[in-house]
């Protein structure tokens, strides 16, 4: 039975957009998943940190200046990558090849900032967990 009071703050996975937006707020995430798995390029709305718990993960990083290499999406998926980074149609994303971008492979504790807007794809080279960190 519920004691009777305010209403408990919900998790920030479960607030909505407007909430999210709020000063302060920090969004976490925990990622699972077998090695291979993959994030294709894209870039968040929101600074964050990625914390690597377990197993390791190839990290590439394209800063905004990039953006125009990269082929980003229109409409609601505009953060995201038209490019499969794996498998790269040179013949329609000539520029592509042109990007230039960092790398890294995170290990078990480790982490790295991510600056909001910079465009990343991630690849579990093991068994990984992961939780990210974002905030406004």
């Amino acid at each position: 039975k519920r004691k009777s009071g305010p209403e408990p703050p919900r998790p920030a996975a479960k607030r909505s957009a407007a909430e999210a937006l709020e000063p302060g707020v920090v969004i976490r995430n925990a990622w699972f998943g077998p090695a291979g798995t993959i994030t294709p390029l894209h870039h968040d709305r929101y600074s964050g940190i990625l914390a690597q718990v377990a197993g390791r993960k190839y990290v590439r990083l394209y800063s905004p200046d990039e953006t125009p290499r990269l082929y980003p999406r229109t409409g609601r998926d505009f953060n995201s990558s038209q490019v499969d980074v794996d498998a790269v149609d040179a013949d329609a994303f000539p520029l592509f090849a042109e990007a230039r971008y960092q790398e890294c492979v995170l290990g078990p504790g480790e982490c790295l900032f991510i600056p909001r807007g910079w465009w990343h794809y991630v690849r579990s080279l093991d068994p990984s967990m992961s939780v990210s960190f974002w905030w406004t």
